[in-house]
């Protein structure tokens, strides 16, 4: 199911601790096309795919990188789970239709 607001809120198994403050939750906004151009010049950079996503993420939850690399993996699963449900399932669909087949 798509996520038909404009964000999504996600309240974490573990908080993270961060410049002395206690983050439990993250507000995800929905990705906007800048999003795809900034991850496309990243991937250009030699960014890993995972720090990719997590700065994308942290760029989408209005948070620091540094907070998302101290999220347990339970909660970064969260975030991935978000930002997929952003999307409807034909767009999805449509986007494995133009993955090369191996």
């Amino acid at each position: 199911m798509a996520i038909k607001n404009l964000n999504a809120v996600l309240k974490l198994d573990f908080p993270v601790d961060h410049n002395g403050s206690t983050i439990s939750e993250l507000t995800m906004r929905r990705p906007i096309t800048n999003d795809e151009i900034r991850k496309a010049q990243r991937i250009k950079s030699g960014l890993t795919d995972q720090e990719v996503q997590t700065q994308m993420f942290a760029d989408m939850c209005g948070v620091e990188f540094e907070v998302l690399c101290k999220t347990d993996l339970t909660d970064q699963q969260k975030l991935v789970e978000a930002y997929e449900a952003f999307f409807p399932k034909q767009v999805k669909d449509a986007a494995a239709s133009q993955t090369p087949q191996a």
